[in-house]
């Protein structure tokens, strides 16, 4: 805004700084006493200038005392942000239901961190070039998440994706061999294992009023398939129960699936 008693000929500014003065420019009146004019960023190489103005009336009265300072420019985006730790490896499974996401980044002016967590923007805690933020309470699955990094000037940068699997289940457990009945001959003790994370091993045991047996290595031929050959010659002819213990890899554990009433008559 430029005032006088007379009338305002002309206005201009220029930009400044320890190395450079930019030439004058004209600025426009559009109404009353407003003079603009448009600064295109590009123009000049990033940093810190001054920005000055020259007013001048009809009778030939200069000022270009009026100027303000530390006005940045900056037209690069936050770069290289990394994950660190401890930040879950992309493509993980964990038990626990909080996880913790980690970044740092190349940024003069920083601004903000937010963790796009697949469903809203979390501020993260911003620290130099270190942003944080742990997220709790997480409900069983796959999250997906991403990091953008805002620095003062608007610029924005944007992390890769990662994912992380919560898995605070155990494994569920079909018993597909054998059923309830009587058995002379070897058989197969088959199961469908799921989870939501990677199943780790599935054992068997059988067990009756007097015995347990000790848990048996299940093969994974395929899919959620797990197989066994139960050798009847190796316990007494009666009625025994067929128990599956099943384990995911964060430890989840299922034993109480079963099937009871199979007997081994080799007689």
């Amino acid at each position: 805004t430029v005032t006088y008693s007379s009338l305002v000929s002309t206005v201009q500014y220029r930009y400044e700084n320890s190395t450079t003065n930019g030439s004058w420019s004209s600025m426009t009146n559009p109404s009353g006493n407003l003079w603009n004019a448009t600064f295109v960023v590009t123009s000049v190489s990033e940093g810190n200038y001054t920005f000055r103005i020259n007013a001048t009336d009809s009778q030939g009265n200069g000022n270009t005392t009026v100027n303000v300072s530390n006005v940045g420019i900056d037209r690069t985006s936050p770069s290289a942000i990394t994950y660190v730790s401890p930040t879950p490896s992309n493509g993980s499974n964990q038990s626990s239901t909080s996880y913790t996401v980690n970044v740092t980044f190349t940024e003069l002016n920083p601004y903000n961190c937010l963790l796009h967590n697949g469903t809203t923007n979390v501020t993260m805690t911003l620290s130099g070039s270190t942003c944080l933020v742990t997220q709790s309470s997480q409900t069983d699955g796959t999250k997906t998440y991403f990091v953008y990094v805002n620095d003062s000037a608007g610029n924005l940068g944007t992390s890769s994706p990662r994912h992380v699997t919560i898995d605070t289940g155990a494994p569920s457990v079909t018993i597909n061999s054998p059923s309830a009945g009587w058995y002379g001959s070897n058989f197969l003790v088959n199961a469908t294992v799921t989870d939501s994370s990677l199943v780790s091993t599935v054992q068997y045991r059988y067990e009756n009023s007097t015995t347990n047996g000790s848990w048996s290595s299940m093969t994974n031929p395929s899919g959620n398939l797990w197989n066994a050959t139960f050798v009847v010659s190796s316990v007494a002819e009666g009625n025994y129960t067929f128990r599956i213990n099943a384990t995911d890899s964060q430890g989840n554990g299922n034993t109480t699936v079963n099937v009871s009433n199979v007997g081994i008559d080799r007689t």
